[in-house]
């Protein structure tokens, strides 16, 4: 699922890809994982997270995060 979000102090609006417990902004390199709700308009920072691993290329789709936490 694709969500729209953002994060900051300037409320940066943002795509977040979702995959179970993983979520990613779009365009970023790190993937995270929390128990929470993910929610169109959801401030990404405010989620508490309990895993995360980092990726060499920016992830652009929710399909590229579901290859990376397959893998």
């Amino acid at each position: 699922m694709t969500v729209t979000g953002h994060y900051g102090s300037g409320r940066t609006p943002c795509n977040v890809f979702v995959y179970g417990n993983a979520y990613c902004v779009e365009g970023g390199t790190i993937v995270n994982f929390t128990r929470e709700p993910i929610y169109d308009g959801i401030d990404v920072e405010m989620l508490e997270d309990y895993d995360c691993f980092e990726v060499p290329d920016p992830i652009l789709s929710q399909r590229e995060l579901m290859e990376v936490c397959d893998d």
